[in-house]
């Protein structure tokens, strides 16, 4: 892993309280010619991952923000317990961020910017943030606990289990399985089977050619332009157009 560059520490005053906000950032690299997975397991922040067909290494721009009640008490705990580690170990590409310390008033975020080849397959864990992926040629495995979740122009599987929190899925050439508890579900422009698992969801697929089976609880059901079979389950109202294929309600 290489260190590219620190950028400036800068301080942001919380407006009406007590509070301070310390953001501190850095570039990480590594070479990922050969690679064939990039795997992260990654603590609370936002996070955005973008394909590039013409690079052959993984750059992260990793940005810390603390919150402490001092400028030293956010620095103290920014160094002391947040950070992120980028390494290689034969074709797999690791991507770890952590932030422990003890109970106590600071608390942190880490936020990435990250450029990978398109051709990586991808498996992300992250407990809490919000996710973009784009322009990725392979297989997407998320487990997301609570935030939103962007996907696009993806060509491979995907699979996504998901705490809460909204879920949009567009221009993607490959099957998708998604479960989820609750957040609304929109998939648009697929060629794959679509299968979801919600809880009380509201789901919208649009424009699939493939199959498309829907398990809901309560959410409003919208199914739209569908090539093949759709099965739904749920007992949520339904808005159902287009369907060349069967379909079966239960």
């Amino acid at each position: 892993m290489k260190r590219v560059g620190c950028l400036v520490v800068f301080l942001l005053m919380m407006t009406g309280c007590n509070l301070v906000t310390v953001e501190e950032g850095e570039i990480l690299s590594v070479d990922a010619q050969g690679a064939g997975s990039f795997t992260l397991d990654l603590a609370e922040g936002n996070v955005t991952i973008r394909g590039d067909d013409e690079t052959e290494s993984i750059e992260v721009d990793v940005s810390y923000a603390v919150t402490g009640e001092s400028e030293e008490e956010a620095n103290a705990f920014r160094e002391a317990f947040t950070s992120a580690i980028l390494q290689r170990e034969g074709d797999v590409v690791s991507l770890n961020t952590k932030i422990l310390g003890p109970d106590q008033a600071e608390e942190g975020r880490i936020h990435l910017m990250i450029t990978v080849p398109s051709d990586l397959s991808i498996e992300l864990k992250q407990a809490e943030g919000e996710l973009l992926i784009e322009n990725a040629t392979n297989d997407l495995h998320i487990n997301q606990g609570a935030g939103p979740i962007h996907l696009r122009q993806i060509r491979g599987e995907i699979h996504i289990t998901d705490g809460a929190g909204r879920i949009n899925v567009a221009e993607v050439d490959g099957p998708i399985t998604v479960h989820t508890k609750t957040g609304d579900v929109t998939m648009k422009t697929i060629t794959g089977d679509v299968a979801v698992i919600a809880g009380s969801s509201a789901i919208t697929i649009e424009e699939v050619n493939g199959s498309v089976e829907v398990r809901g609880g309560q959410g409003k059901m919208t199914i739209d332009s569908i090539a093949g079979n759709v099965t739904l389950t749920g007992d949520g109202e339904r808005n159902l157009s287009n369907i060349e294929g069967e379909l079966i309600e239960q």
